[in-house]
C-alpha cells in the first residue's frame, strides 16, 4: 500500500486531538470552518437504523449533520456513515467492513516467488494473482520455454497411409505437433481422388466469348478496320474489344476522317473568322499549292526518323503522310524548324533552362504565339526568329498558351532593326 505524506497538522478545537491532512485544500477549508475531529463532530447526533428512509437527505450535506449506522454483513460490526450518499451506496452494494473486505493483501517479504518445475530457478511475480495463475498452469521459466532440443535431421514423421517420410521446418515445432495430433497425410495422399476441373480460359463458365469480327490467333487478337478493311492486330484482349465496341478505325483512316469531322454550317462560320481562313482564301489556289510544295520539300522535320518510323507502322510512304497534314501542322513545323536554327544562348535566363515541373526552371517561348502567326498570315521565319523568342518560367508558359506577350507591331519593329532578315 502506498503511504501518502502528511503535509499539515492541526488540533481539534474541542478535545485538542491532532488532525492530519495530506492535501492543502482540506487543511485550508478546515481552518476556515473551524471543523472538529470525527469523534467530536459525531457527539450529540442521533443515530438512525438501516431500515429508515434517507431519500430526503441530499448528497452534499456538511460533515456531522447526520450520522447513519449499519452492521457489517459478515462480522456484524457497527459501521458509521456521515453522508446519506455513502450510506445508500453501501446498502445497495452490501459492502463489508475494512477488516472483512481485506482491501489490501499483505505482500510477503521478498515478494511473490516460486521455483521453475523443470530447472528449479527462482521466479518472482508482481502480484498474487499472477502467482496463482502460474501455479495452476505449472508454467516454466523463459529459458526452459525457448530451449527446444531439435533432433538430428529436423522434425520428421511418416505418412499414416503410404509411409513416406515427411520433413518439417526446424525453426518451429508447432507444425510437427499439429500434424501428429491431427494425423495428417502427405500431399500426394491428401490429393488422391480429388479431380479438379480445368476452368482456365474458355472452359471457365464466366468467360466472355469474343464477339463476331474478333479473332484470336495464338496470343494475338485480330479485327478488320471498318473503313479500309485492313487487318488490325492487338496484343491485349481488352484493347481489341474496346476498339470493336467503339467501331474504331486504323490510324490512317482516323487521321483522314479527322479533317472532315465539321459540318458544313460549322465550316462556313469558321471561314468568316480569322481562325478558319485557309491558304486558298489568302494566296489563291495556285499560291496555296506552291506554299504546300515548298514546306513539303524544304522542311527537314518531315524526313526525321520519328516520321519514317510512324510511316512504317501505318504502312504508308512519307509523301502520303505529308498529304494528310493540315495547314496549321505544316506551319507549326516550319516555325519549329526556324526556331531550332537560332542561337538562343544569348537570351536572358538561358542557363536556367529546364523541364516543366522543376522549381525555378525556364522554357523557350514565342512572344507572338504560333497560332496568332498562322491566323494573321505572318511568315514562319518571323515567328521562329530570335526577335520573337524569350525564356520564361514554365508555369507562365503553361498559362500563356496561345496568348501574346508582345504586340505584332513591336515584333516587326525589332525585325527591321536587324541588318538581315531572319532565316
Amino acid at each position: 500500500m502506498v503511504k501518502r505524506e502528511v503535509k499539515h497538522i492541526r488540533q481539534c478545537p474541542d478535545c485538542g486531538r491532532d488532525i492530519l491532512y495530506i492535501r492543502d485544500g482540506g487543511y485550508i477549508k478546515a481552518e476556515k470552518n473551524k471543523s472538529k475531529c470525527k469523534k467530536c463532530a459525531g457527539k450529540g447526533i442521533k443515530k438512525t437504523k438501516i431500515g429508515i428512509d434517507v431519500s430526503h437527505i441530499g448528497r452534499h450535506n456538511c460533515m456531522g449533520e447526520k450520522n447513519f449506522v449499519r452492521n457489517c454483513p459478515k462480522c456484524g460490526k457497527e459501521i458509521n456513515y456521515v453522508s446519506a450518499y455513502n450510506y445508500r451506496k453501501a446498502v445497495l452494494k452490501k459492502t463489508k467492513c475494512n477488516i472483512c473486505a481485506q482491501i489490501r493483501t499483505i505482500k510477503p517479504i521478498g515478494g511473490w516467488k516460486r521455483t521453475c518445475p523443470e530447472c528449479g530457478k527462482e521466479l518472482q511475480y508482481c502480484g498474487k494473482r499472477a502467482l496463482n495463475r502460474a501455479n495452476e498452469n505449472n508454467s516454466k521459466c523463459q529459458e526452459c520455454l525457448t530451449k527446444i532440443e531439435i533432433p538430428v535431421g529436423g522434425w520428421k514423421r511418416n505418412c499414416p497411409k503410404c509411409g513416406k517420410e515427411i520433413c518439417y521446418s526446424s525453426k518451429s515445432k508447432s507444425n510437427y505437433t499439429r500434424a501428429c495430433n491431427e494425423n495428417t497425410k502427405c500431399r500426394k495422399c491428401s490429393n488422391l481422388g480429388i479431380k479438379r476441373p480445368n476452368l482456365s480460359g474458355e472452359l471457365n463458365p464466366n468467360y466472355k466469348k469474343l464477339p463476331d469480327g474478333v479473332i484470336k490467333d495464338g496470343n494475338k487478337f485480330k479485327r478488320i478496320c471498318p473503313s479500309c478493311k485492313k487487318t488490325l492486330i492487338y496484343n491485349r484482349r481488352s484493347e481489341c474489344l474496346n476498339a470493336h465496341n467503339k467501331n474504331g478505325s486504323c490510324i490512317s483512316c482516323a487521321k483522314k476522317a479527322k479533317e472532315f469531322h465539321h459540318s458544313e454550317e460549322t465550316k462556313n462560320k469558321m471561314s468568316e473568322t480569322k481562325l478558319g481562313r485557309t491558304w486558298e482564301m489568302i494566296w489563291g489556289v495556285d499560291g496555296a499549292k506552291n506554299m504546300r510544295e515548298y514546306y513539303k520539300t524544304n522542311l527537314s522535320g518531315y524526313n526525321s526518323a520519328t516520321v519514317r518510323g510512324q510511316c512504317r507502322k501505318l504502312g504508308i510512304t512519307v509523301d502520303e503522310y505529308k498529304d494528310q497534314l493540315t495547314d496549321f501542322q505544316m506551319y507549326k513545323s516550319a516555325v519549329y524548324m526556324f526556331t531550332k536554327r537560332q542561337d538562343v544562348s544569348s537570351l536572358n535566363n538561358y542557363e536556367k533552362r529546364g523541364l516543366a515541373g522543376i522549381q525555378d526552371a525556364y522554357q523557350l517561348d514565342h512572344k507572338v504565339s504560333i497560332r496568332y502567326g498562322f491566323d494573321n498570315n505572318i511568315l514562319p521565319s518571323i515567328i521562329g526568329g530570335i526577335s520573337n523568342l524569350e525564356f520564361i518560367k514554365w508555369e507562365d508558359n503553361l498559362r500563356k498558351h496561345t496568348q501574346n506577350s508582345m504586340e505584332e507591331e513591336q515584333l516587326f519593329e525589332k525585325v527591321e532593326e536587324l541588318s538581315t532578315w531572319p532565316t
